[in-house]
């Protein structure tokens, strides 16, 4: 069985701000000695920003994405700056929610996709993978026989 390697071997770079992935990429595929499999960092974060579908503290954010509380902060912290999930205080509780943004949406909306997609065909159904905007969306491809 072969492992990819612990980190990306290329700096990718996302459309906004060209945010440099390398640092958030792990394997995909991990599994340590009693075969329970690792997430990546990538899909730590997918349940961040999940969890933070409606308002949640921070206390919710971690246990329903399953860090510890150190863990989290970092975590949220990337989320922030990359504008995936806003920070604002709430009256109502008195204290502080964090609450998924648009482009927290785009982004949950391509985790999910990718995910579908990469489960393989049996799983695919006759479907293709979707883009969330059109903005990433090729043009179809002319094939002529």
């Amino acid at each position: 069985m072969s492992f990819l390697p612990s980190r990306a071997s290329k700096i990718l770079y996302t459309p906004y701000k060209n945010v440099c992935l390398k640092s958030v990429l792990t394997p995909i595929v991990k599994v340590n000695k009693m075969g329970i499999r690792n997430r990546s960092r990538v899909e730590i974060l997918y349940d961040i920003v999940s969890a933070a579908k409606s308002p949640a503290k921070k206390t919710h954010l971690m246990y329903k994405s399953n860090l510890s509380f150190k863990q989290l902060e970092l975590y949220l912290n990337f989320l922030m700056e990359q504008g995936l999930v806003e920070g604002r205080h709430d009256d109502e509780n008195l204290g502080r929610v964090y609450q998924m943004t648009s482009r927290g949406l785009e982004f949950s909306s391509l985790f999910e996709n990718l995910q579908t997609y990469l489960q393989g065909p049996r799983h695919m159904e006759g479907r293709e993978l979707e883009i969330a905007t059109e903005e990433y969306a090729a043009p179809p491809v002319q094939r002529s026989y």
